[in-house]
């Protein structure tokens, strides 16, 4: 089969690559769909610490399974399905807390074993999530980023009516954003350097801000009853990012981290100190959350095909990191074509 295939840092190709036999308890996915995400800009840099090459990529898909081996369940060949793509240890303090995306030794498909980014990709049958009829593949295919955003809002404690100060219009940012309207919002600011990022803020109803052309804090400052959001969400990863999130939060709001900092960050201690912030981390999303999150992105299914600006076919999927990295054209998600 062909696959996109992590070679070496800084290159990756399509290859073909052997599809083997299909193993006990396991179903052979024919892909249609597959999302490139910031943890595969990652890796294809080399920053990422598990990912070894050669391996393809993805942990984001949608398509039809073509075969199971063993029993399915309730699962049978040619049903459109996604898959829960996180590996996890099941006896670890977390996973025995009923939080396994929290695992100490937590996997997942296209960074630790062979991913999406392919004609065919094999899964656990008890992984799949059916794809429900009337979601389109271009929303499937955004499933996992959306359960990503969606235990965001979640771990916040957002509350309708809520003010919120998003930094970075990533996928990740624009979804939360998405979310936050259809929880009912009453305002979501959203940053970023890429004025081609925030070109999709704003029909999805997000206040877009510039920076350092505005100052984003000052903006959500002046337009926030209580000085500030009520809910921040940093999902840039960035150094800056760390050191805004404390100023754009209200007094006693809470300060979400979903943005992944690979390295320590310098952050505003004495922020959180002086006005009482609650800071909370959040890690991919649990299996039920998983399963939720498809329901709300039938619902939602609108606005995520707005955020993908991109279907690239397999055969030219190289090229799409360069596209991403490309501060002047305007990438939201960016979907490869598999079949």
């Amino acid at each position: 089969m062909r696959a996109l295939v992590y070679t070496a840092p800084n290159i990756v190709e399509v290859r073909d690559v052997p599809l083997g036999e299909l193993q006990a308890g396991k179903a052979r996915i024919r892909v249609k769909y597959a999302g490139i995400c910031g943890t595969d800009m990652d890796i294809i840099a080399g920053r990422h610490q598990r990912a070894r090459p050669p391996l393809v990529l993805g942990h984001e898909f949608v398509g039809t399974i073509e075969a199971i081996n063993g029993d399915g369940g309730a699962f049978r060949a040619g049903e459109r399905v996604t898959a829960y793509p996180l590996i996890s240890c099941g006896i670890c303090c977390a996973c025995r807390m009923g939080l396994p995306n929290a695992c100490h030794s937590l996997n997942l498909l296209g960074i630790d074993c062979p991913g999406g980014d392919a004609e065919y990709v094999d899964c656990d049958t008890a992984t799949l999530a059916r794809v429900p009829m009337g979601m389109t593949d271009a929303a499937a295919a955004v499933v996992e980023p959306f359960a990503v955003a969606y235990r965001a809002v979640r771990q916040a404690g957002f509350k309708p009516m809520d003010t919120a100060a998003i930094i970075g219009a990533g996928p990740i940012g624009l979804i939360v954003g998405t979310i936050l309207k259809r929880f009912a919002a009453s305002r979501v600011f959203i940053s970023d350097t890429n004025p081609a990022r925030l070109a999709i803020a704003e029909p999805l109803g997000l206040e877009p801000v510039l920076v350092p052309d505005e100052d984003f804090a000052a903006r959500v400052a002046q337009n926030t009853p209580g000085g500030g959001a009520d809910v921040a969400f940093e999902c840039s990863g960035s150094a800056d990012g760390a050191l805004t999130m404390t100023k754009v939060c209200r007094t006693a709001g809470t300060v979400c981290i979903p943005g992944i900092h690979g390295t320590p960050r310098p952050v505003s201690l004495l922020d959180v100190q002086v006005k009482e912030l609650r800071f909370v981390g959040t890690r991919v999303y649990t299996p039920l959350q998983f399963r939720e999150a498809i329901d709300y992105a039938l619902m939602m299914q609108g606005d995520l095909e707005k955020i993908v600006s991109h279907i690239i076919p397999l055969a030219e999927a190289a090229s799409a990191f360069a596209l991403i990295r490309d501060a002047s054209i305007l990438t939201g998600k960016v979907l490869i074509d598999c079949r």
